[in-house]
């Protein structure tokens, strides 16, 4: 008998349901705001104390210095177009106002860079395939907020290394 699986508590929705759905939410957004080419208002998905960990980072970038990552990353050339797809979202409450989450990012370039500019792609180049580390807050208000952030490349690029292809 598996002690952690209770079958009378299976299939209910909870507060934790809520919190979580609303939390990849706030995933999807920051990715579909980047696509948007809008790190200004991705970055507002984040708490102000906000602790980001780009690949590789041995110490936390705060907000300002994760836009401005995002903003290079954004328009490495001119026109740049990707695609993030986020897929896999597993969260689990770990406090009334605290979830943390783990998820899985395909980071597709839509254009390649022809001579400093963007020329659209017959056919998408995955850019990054990234596994994510969350922990998300609700604030005063109620919004759920991304309080951490720790992106863990898989394959095959860094996205935030400044690659121009």
């Amino acid at each position: 008998m598996t002690a952690w699986i209770v079958p009378a508590e299976i299939g209910f929705e909870s507060d934790d349901r809520a919190a979580i759905a609303a939390c990849q939410d706030v995933a999807v957004a920051f990715c579909e705001l980047l696509d948007a080419g809008d790190a200004d208002a991705a970055f507002t998905l984040h708490t102000e104390d906000l602790a980001f960990f780009p690949p590789g980072a041995e110490a936390p970038l705060g907000r300002d210095a994760a836009r401005a990552a995002g903003e290079r990353m954004l328009h490495a050339y001119e026109g740049r177009r990707t695609l993030h797809v986020v897929g896999n979202f597993l969260g689990r409450a770990t406090g009334a106002d605290r979830i943390e989450a783990q998820y899985v990012v395909s980071v597709y370039e839509l254009t390649q860079n022809v001579d400093g500019s963007a020329v659209e792609r017959d056919v998408p180049a995955i850019f990054a395939f990234a596994h994510e580390h969350a922990v998300f807050r609700r604030g005063a208000a109620g919004a759920w907020r991304y309080a951490e952030q720790r992106m863990l490349p898989i394959a095959p690029r860094d996205p935030f290394a400044g690659v121009t292809r």
